[in-house]
């Protein structure tokens, strides 16, 4: 099974869409507070779903919810991709979400369950950590093959129709999964209240243990500021690629093109090469993930807190600066390396801590949180960034980018002031 985990991670990462999908709405003629509005309602989406979700796929089965999140993310890149108008478009951010709710934590939870089974537990990092490295790897793989489609296609939207393709395949694959995966597979779940009920055990095991709760606010903080400042890469690896005199000279040699097409097509470049070793350091980042632990031991965590305000701190800098080239090693590290060496790590604190019968919720609760924080920063994010913009240039200016910089900054000063990171009070009964 753990070959067949590792497919999934690979197969669900190969989203060609995402180092093109906010290039892809600018294209359309969207405002950066249009896309904030659209992350903003994903997230929110998300938000609204991801508890309900968890419990849903602890009653009716972790394997069928799964297939539900991936038949709904095949429906939203197919409307993605036909570009059909704002309107519709927020109806394939819904689709989009209803994927993200049913799979973030459903996962997690199978992996663990079968790690219990194998009696295996005590690998719970070293195991979640390899399959992500496979995750991480299919990233980098799908940042090459997205940017062949874009060069071939001529533009940013068409690699949407593409991911369809490997998310099709994902669905085989967990529809073959032993149902024994499913979890147990309540005779009560018949009864629509009992998704009421077993959500409202998992957001009291949320808020009753103090070790949970600690770990919940983490996850909010750090992984939901990483997770907004990577929608935003896309504008700066363009503005840096736009202004790489190496790529006019290659234009001048006719091998790009000319004019819009030299810009399209170096952009094209720019982010294929930092999405794709970002996928290789992150996979790296994952598989040395238990390392880590074991050499910091109960300060890991405190220790990444530490780094991360470090690496928001010469991001920061280096938007305010202008220096693009610079911020994007500053993010490329930052997000590459500290939150894939902090998934792993929270993860196993998270199944320290949490009832068994209650995992999937429970991970959906901390899934939700790092939407709340997406969704309520994306659309004042956007329009501060459409205010610093100036609307005649061919790329967003990197210094306009510094609201991305300043709220992860902001939330890595309060976590570190306030000690996070520390090990949790020893979990009590559920």
């Amino acid at each position: 099974m753990l070959a067949r985990f590792c497919l999934y991670g690979f197969l669900k990462n190969q989203r060609y869409h995402e180092p093109f999908l906010v290039l892809a709405l600018v294209e359309q003629g969207h405002s950066y507070l249009d896309v904030g509005l659209l992350i903003g309602f994903r997230e929110l989406c998300v938000n609204l779903l991801e508890i309900p979700s968890g419990a849903i796929a602890d009653l009716y089965g972790r394997r069928r919810a799964m297939i539900a999140a991936f038949v709904a993310y095949i429906a939203a890149f197919l409307l993605l991709a036909s570009a059909p108008g704002l309107g519709l478009l927020f109806a394939a951010m819904g689709l989009y979400a209803v994927g993200e709710a049913f799979r973030s934590g459903t996962h997690k939870a199978m992996i663990f369950t079968w790690l219990k089974k194998q009696g295996r537990e005590d690998e719970k990092a070293e195991v979640y950590g390899r399959t992500r490295s496979w995750s991480k790897r299919g990233s980098a793989v799908a940042a090459l093959v997205a940017a062949a489609i874009a060069w071939m296609t001529g533009d940013f939207s068409g690699v949407l129709w593409f991911t369809a393709i490997p998310y099709t395949l994902g669905l085989i694959n967990l529809a073959t999964y032993p149902r024994w995966l499913d979890g147990e597979v309540s005779a009560a779940a018949r009864r629509p209240l009992e998704v009421v009920r077993v959500t409202a055990r998992g957001l009291a095991a949320a808020v009753r243990i103090p070790g949970l709760r600690r770990l919940l606010g983490e996850s909010m903080a750090f992984e939901g500021s990483h997770k907004l400042a990577r929608e935003y890469l896309q504008p700066l690896v363009e503005a840096a690629a736009l202004g790489l005199p190496v790529f006019g000279a290659v234009g001048v040699l006719g091998i790009l093109g000319a004019g819009d097409d030299l810009d399209f097509r170096r952009t094209v470049i720019a982010l294929s090469l930092v999405y794709f070793v970002l996928g290789l350091i992150e996979g790296a980042a994952s598989r040395r993930a238990g390392a880590f632990g074991r050499r910091f031991g109960a300060a890991a965590i405190a220790t990444l807190w530490r780094l991360n305000l470090a690496g928001f701190a010469v991001l920061l800098f280096a938007l305010v600066g202008g220096w693009a080239w610079l911020a994007i090693v500053a993010f490329v590290l930052q997000t590459g390396a500290l939150q894939n060496l902090f998934r792993p790590l929270q993860l196993a604190r998270y199944d320290d801590h949490t009832p068994p019968e209650l995992q999937a919720t429970v991970l959906s609760i901390e899934a939700q949180g790092k939407a709340l924080v997406v969704a309520a920063a994306a659309p004042v994010v956007g329009w501060l960034i459409d205010r610093g913009a100036a609307e005649e240039a061919a790329a967003v200016d990197p210094a306009s980018l510094w609201p991305v910089a300043a709220l992860g900054l902001l939330l890595a000063l309060v976590a570190v002031a306030r000690g996070r990171g520390r090990p949790p009070a020893a979990p009590t009964a559920a």
